[in-house]
C-alpha cells in the first residue's frame, strides 16, 4: 500500500534556526523501509495552524530564500507499506517540541493513500497514545486509522 504521511500544526508553532523535526514509521519494533522523513528549518518564524511542519520519505532543509509566502515544509512523498495501517506507529525526534502535552494539543497527523483516502488525525484524540521516550522523542501510536 502506498501511503504519505504529514504533520500539520493546530495551533501555531513557533520555529528558531537550527530547529528540525524528524520521523519514521514503525511496524511493531521494525523500521519501515524509506519512511524516514527530515524537515530542518534555517529560519526564525512561526508555523500557522493547517501548515505542514514536516512529511515523510525525504529529508529537507528551509531557509528563508525558500519561503515566498507562509512558512510550510515540503509535501510528502509516497513511501511503500507491507504492513496495513492498523499495525503501523510513528517515531518522533524533534527539539520544536519537547513535551508530550504539547505535542499533543500542537500537531495533527495526515494520512493520505493512492486510493485516494485521506484521514486527518489531531494528536488529541482519545485513540491516540504519545509515548513520551525523553525530551523531544515520542513513539505515537492510533488506534484507529
Amino acid at each position: 500500500m502506498k501511503c504519505c504521511f504529514e504533520w500539520s500544526a493546530q495551533k501555531e508553532i513557533e520555529i528558531t534556526p537550527n530547529n528540525y523535526f524528524e520521523s519514521i514509521v514503525l511496524a511493531g519494533d521494525a523500521i519501515c523501509p524509506d519512511t524516514a522523513g527530515r524537515d530542518e528549518f534555517l529560519l526564525a518564524g512561526v508555523i500557522m495552524p493547517g501548515k505542514r511542519l514536516a512529511g515523510s520519505g525525504r529529508s529537507k532543509c528551509y531557509s528563508l530564500a525558500d519561503m515566498s509566502g507562509a512558512i510550510e515544509a515540503a509535501p510528502s512523498i509516497w513511501v511503500a507499506l507491507k504492513n496495513d495501517l492498523s499495525e503501523i506507529s510513528f517515531k518522533i525526534n524533534t527539539d520544536i517540541i519537547l513535551d508530550p502535552g504539547l505535542l499533543a494539543s500542537s500537531l495533527s497527523l495526515d494520512i493520505a493513500t493512492v486510493s485516494g483516502t485521506a484521514t486527518h488525525i489531531p494528536l488529541n484524540r482519545s485513540d491516540v497514545r504519545i509515548d513520551w521516550q525523553s525530551r523531544g522523542t515520542f513513539v505515537v501510536t492510533v488506534s484507529r486509522i
